[in-house]
């Protein structure tokens, strides 16, 4: 059986994971959801984000894991994704993006906004705390990130949304593509997805070698809104 790591996107956190976890866990597999520290804590004013630091703990985490990995990363975490892949190749078996970010090197999510203007989530994204943190308006949650999920699962996640840290947006990538390209590298299109638009997600397959690509019929979130149909593509991929 398998084990997946499965890293959530920006405003998210592992909750997200809460449809799927227990349909992988049913098939015999082993999930673990790390929490990506790229959140606002209003608690800790003078918070930042160590890119590296995370990687480091996250190789860390793995390298204590018997078997080799089956790593997700949703939207943001396509970025954690690449650059674990990058420094831990020889542990991870297969890397899945689901609409996941693969910026070219050297390149920011910050950098990708041309491919980002049908986006409604980049389109309308406020700056507060002195140009610290990214506010998602509350009347474009739902329609960007869980237009077609059930609203006890919207409501469940607008709960749990939290500030993104503006930093994790102008952080450059860097990545050895030579090294990701030993992974098998696996792109899930989200057809219907209104915060990275199926035209970003196809460009940004090209930055890094990708073996196989697969299509869900969902908004942003399919581990809500399609979470059987998205247990059993990682479960056959």
């Amino acid at each position: 059986m398998r084990t997946y790591v499965l890293l959530h996107g920006a405003w998210h956190g592992p909750w997200c994971w809460k449809r799927l976890i227990p349909l992988l866990v049913s098939m015999g597999h082993t999930v673990l959801t790390p929490e990506i520290p790229w959140t606002f804590n209003t608690n800790n004013k003078k918070q930042k984000f160590d890119l590296h630091k995370s990687i480091n703990e996250l190789n860390g985490l793995i390298d204590c894991l018997d078997n080799q990995i089956i790593l997700v990363g949703h939207s943001l975490g396509g970025v954690i994704a690449s650059m674990i892949c990058a420094h831990n190749p020889e542990k991870i078996s297969r890397a899945i993006y689901i609409s996941g970010f693969i910026p070219k090197i050297g390149q920011s999510i910050n950098d990708l906004g041309q491919l980002m203007t049908d986006s409604i989530i980049a389109t309308n994204i406020r700056v507060n705390e002195k140009g610290r943190i990214l506010v998602v308006p509350e009347n474009v949650i739902k329609k960007g990130f869980y237009h077609d999920c059930d609203e006890t699962d919207y409501l469940f996640a607008k709960s749990l949304l939290q500030p993104q840290l503006a930093s994790t947006f102008l952080m450059p990538v860097e990545y050895n593509v030579e090294v990701i390209s030993n992974v098998i590298n696996i792109y899930i299109e989200n057809l219907d997805d209104r915060a990275v638009p199926i035209s970003a997600q196809r460009i940004m397959q090209k930055n890094i070698p990708i073996n196989k690509v697969e299509k869900i019929t969902s908004g942003h979130s399919p581990f809500f809104s399609r979470p059987h149909e998205l247990a059993r593509i990682l479960q056959a991929i």
